[in-house]
């Protein structure tokens, strides 16, 4: 026969509505609850019948193979952008969500589209393991059909792990067989997949028993951990908060002075703050020269040094963590902690510190206690 497959009994449109899907579904096998579970498989339908028109068996088990895939993901795909041709050189832009649901953007180039796909997806998940084939193949006949990709890459250790991926786009249905062999890849060293939930109950300082709570070995591991840790941690500037550009400007408004203390590397942390544009709010930026070196603790000691026309009482610490009230206090600072960084508000209150919502009411709440 031609390529692809055929004999498919019905042929469903977008004007096919929720019982026909439903029912055909049923017909091939599959048992869908209804509520949110089956609309977010009818919206499947119609984005794919939008672009092919007409949809058949085959393309059915193509987007419920897809939809199964992305349900046990740890990292899931969200857009693409190629661009490439002659005589240009193939550039790709992928952003996926991470196990932690942030939004990760990285860009490469390579020496065709999927080539510079996978070396994109690699700089945001920083895997080891080499692609070894590719083959990709129509799910049904005609021009507009889906292209299914299958790829398989040998891991470190030299383990095979296989993934697909089906798109009518083959480059989007690339970027998805690669990513879904990372995720088999990753999921075979037996981790769960967190949630920002699941990380701001139980994360803390010091980090190896946290490793150890979501079934890693640090003593075994460590280094390995803190490479694709540092890796992943560095690969672009970090985010400020949506409020921190309002919350500085309030803050130099009302004459108080700022300075930054981080356990960033201190390149980096010039880095991220000339990316966000807020250098010029500080009189000092402190970080680390090496990462397994200087403790915060040590370098808020150099800080006060550098401002020593003002008393620790008379200083403020603002911080999203545990530790960070405890280098305040230790320093004779006073700590401010802000909701919505590495650990949740029940265990910030917990501490007996000061616990508000946003970086402005901190900043606020700093005036108000200074006046």
């Amino acid at each position: 026969s031609s390529v692809g497959a055929a004999g498919s009994s019905i042929v469903l449109t977008a004007r096919s509505g929720h019982a026909a899907l439903r029912m055909r579904l049923e017909q091939l096998g599959y048992q869908i609850e209804d509520g949110e579970e089956f609309e977010k498989v009818h919206k499947a339908f119609l984005e794919l019948a939008d672009r092919k028109k007409e949809v058949m068996d085959e393309d059915l088990h193509s987007l419920m193979g897809e939809r199964a895939r992305e349900e046990s993901a740890l990292y899931t795909l969200k857009s693409t952008q190629i661009s490439c041709g002659q005589p240009l050189t193939p550039t790709a832009t992928v952003t996926l969500v991470d196990p932690f649901g942030n939004e990760r953007t990285a860009c490469d180039y390579g020496t065709g589209p999927v080539d510079a796909l996978c070396k994109a997806i690699d700089k945001v998940v920083q895997a080891d393991c080499d692609l070894t084939e590719f083959s990709v193949q129509s799910v049904t006949r005609g021009i507009d059909a889906l292209g299914e990709v299958t790829i398989r890459i040998t891991a470190a250790d030299g383990q095979v792990y296989s993934g697909r991926g089906s798109e009518c786009d083959i480059t989007v249905s690339s970027a998805k067989a690669y990513l879904n062999a990372l995720n088999r890849m990753l999921a075979a060293r037996g981790l769960p997949s967190i949630t920002r939930t699941f990380y701001r109950a139980h994360f803390g300082f010091p980090v190896r028993p946290f490793y150890t709570l979501i079934g890693m070995d640090p003593d075994a591991e460590w280094d390995r951990i803190c490479v694709e840790f540092h890796a992943n941690l560095h690969a672009e500037p970090q985010h400020i908060r949506p409020d921190a550009r309002a919350a500085l400007a309030y803050a130099r408004a009302h004459g108080m002075r700022q300075t930054i203390l981080s356990a960033l590397r201190q390149d980096l942390l010039l880095r991220d703050t000339a990316a966000a544009d807020v250098q010029g709010f500080f009189e000092a930026i402190y970080g680390v020269d090496n990462l397994d070196g200087a403790t915060k603790l040590s370098r808020g000691r150099d800080l006060l040094a550098k401002l020593s026309s003002s008393p620790p009482s008379t200083l403020f610490f603002i911080g999203d963590t545990l530790h960070d009230a405890e280098v305040a206090t230790a320093l004779g600072a006073t700590p401010i902690l802000v909701e919505g960084g590495h650990q949740d508000a029940p265990r910030l209150r917990a501490a007996g510190c000061r616990v508000v919502p946003t970086l402005l009411d901190a900043v606020k709440a700093v005036y108000d206690a200074s006046t």
